[in-house]
């Protein structure tokens, strides 16, 4: 996910490889407001709506001759809408994990990232996913 060139893309992407892996059918729902009142226009059989936002993707990384020192902010902003319930859950979830080593690795850095953000996402989900 370093360095690309739609990022919105990429984390919708990762959200639905997210859901697919816990047994969950994706299908897209481009008309759908995060509003209690447009989940009864859902299709039939839709059990979870979700959008969200990203507020914050980051990575620093602080160099020196000796170390590196990598920080990295995420903050992402999910709705979740539950038409069985007609709720719409909003959910934030910042994490700001780091990392520091001898070297400077893009690899580990790409890597690191894209596990805090899969463990952001984990927690806009948590609790949610066991109710439908």
């Amino acid at each position: 996910m370093l360095g690309s060139p739609n990022t919105g893309k990429d984390l919708t992407y990762i959200v639905t490889r997210y859901l697919e892996a816990k047994g969950m059918k994706v299908v897209d729902l481009p008309s759908w407001r995060p509003e209690p009142e447009s989940l009864k226009d859902l299709p039939p059989g839709v059990r979870l709506a979700v959008t969200g936002k990203i507020e914050s993707l980051d990575v620093q990384a602080d160099s020196n001759l000796f170390r590196t020192l990598v920080r990295y902010r995420i903050r992402l902003t999910g709705y979740l809408g539950l038409p069985d319930r007609g709720e719409v859950l909003t959910r934030s979830v910042e994490i700001s994990p780091q990392r520091t080593t001898a070297t400077f690795d893009v690899r580990q850095i790409e890597e690191d990232l894209n596990g805090a953000i899969m463990e952001a996402i984990g927690r806009l989900f948590e609790g949610v996913l066991s109710q439908i």
